[in-house]
């Protein structure tokens, strides 16, 4: 084992790993090391930098959250099971499946901006049906009818969505969208 391990101070003046040549490590060390061990040393701690160097800039393994619905044109907050008027967002919402606590059905929101009022309930792309209409993202001003809602077949999504003058959108499932009521 011993003589697998190489004194790399004696190359310092190459500027990376990369530059060393076996016939280099031949001429440095003379016959006392075996120059393919070196290089196979150098692959190796050249493997180790660039997975380390790699994993440092990577972005997280984990899958990105679906983006958030702007709270921003919400008026109020009803619900109908419960006959609940203006819910409180922090009490009384479960903000991540926008259903009332009490009963975890939807909620009823009425938004609001220059143009007007809208009532929406926010419910996961997995749970629109053809011919819903939603608004466009956070974009109130664009409703958008939905020609198709089904289980993605291929890989790059989990739900397909077909939306009339758009064209098909591939979402993750939980992805939450303003139906329009």
């Amino acid at each position: 084992m011993a003589d697998l391990l190489f004194d790399f101070s004696k190359f310092s003046k190459f500027s990376n790993l990369t530059d060393i040549s076996s016939s280099q490590v031949e001429k440095e060390e003379g016959a006392s090391i075996c120059p393919q061990k070196v290089m196979n040393q150098i692959s190796v701690i050249k493997t180790v930098i660039t997975i380390k160097t790699k994993d440092d800039f990577m972005a997280p393994r984990s899958p990105s959250r679906p983006p958030i619905l702007s709270t921003n044109w919400d008026q109020r907050y009803d619900c109908d099971t419960c006959k609940l008027y203006e819910l409180d967002l922090d009490d009384d919402i479960n903000e991540k499946t926008w259903t009332c606590k009490a009963c975890d059905e939807p909620v009823l929101i009425t938004m609001e901006d220059d143009e007007g009022q809208y009532l929406v309930r926010r419910i996961p792309a997995n749970q629109l049906k053809k011919n819903d209409w939603i608004y466009d993202g956070n974009n109130l001003g664009r409703s958008v009818r939905i020609n198709d809602s089904s289980k993605a077949q291929i890989k790059n999504g989990d739900w397909y969505l077909a939306l009339k003058d758009i064209g098909k959108r591939f979402v993750e499932s939980s992805r939450y969208y303003n139906r329009i009521v």
